[in-house]
């Protein structure tokens, strides 16, 4: 079974992207999704609908598509399922995404009626959810014009993957260039995202707790 769907949401791409490359963000779509949790080699979904389930969720993307694959190899019951985001070219400040669903496995029938439904009730939230991301954005630009260079436009100076035990030594070196000017860290374990900024040497703010990060890291350091 294969399902295509389109949203059409004004926001900016990269908002549109960062937001679908977040798996948690799914979870608010399809109430059955119980639990979501980070391994070594992507996520483990929880699911209770007809039966209690666990999957195995991969993300794989390129420049245009994001796609979850989802998968039970084990056991009597056998499932497996995708979903591809296809976010096109902004025509006008409209963005559209398609999303096509593949599901193959027990109920099929009863899946694609859920699935419509959910993307029925899917499209209003989406909205929703650009537009808070949106005014993040908007925040972020308008605090930049108070003298602080936006970080969108600040200069990267360091990416790449690191593990946890590394992380101290990449902080003391943003802290120390941050001497004359803004220095800031971004940090990710595809879970959580942790924002930390160093002003003439000093943390002067943070968003996030790095305890709740996991190697590997993937850390970005901008001026």
């Amino acid at each position: 079974m294969e399902q295509a769907y389109d949203f059409e949401v004004e926001a900016p791409p990269e908002v549109v992207r960062d937001y679908l490359m977040n798996p948690e963000n799914l979870m608010k779509y399809v109430p059955h999704f119980k639990d979501l949790k980070r391994v070594d080699n992507g996520w483990e979904l929880y699911v209770n609908w007809l039966f209690t389930i666990k999957l195995k969720v991969k993300r794989v993307f390129t420049n245009t598509d994001i796609i979850y694959l989802v998968e039970k190899s084990e056991g009597l019951i056998k499932i497996k399922s995708s979903l591809r985001f296809t976010v096109f070219p902004s025509k006008g400040g409209i963005i559209i995404i398609r999303l096509v669903f593949f599901y193959e496995g027990p109920f099929e029938s009863i899946v694609k009626g859920q699935a419509n439904v959910f993307y029925k009730r899917g499209k209003e939230v989406f909205k929703t959810e650009m537009t808070k991301e949106k005014r993040i954005v908007i925040q972020e630009r308008q605090n930049g014009e108070d003298g602080e260079v936006p970080i969108y436009k600040m200069k990267t100076i360091f990416s790449g993957k690191i593990n946890k035990d590394e992380l101290e030594k990449y902080l003391e070196m943003a802290m120390a260039k941050s001497v004359n000017s803004m220095v800031v860290v971004i940090l990710s374990d595809e879970r959580n995202i942790v924002e930390i900024k160093f002003k003439g040497g000093d943390l002067v703010s943070q968003k996030g707790e790095v305890e709740s990060l996991s190697s590997p890291i993937t850390i970005l350091i901008k001026q």
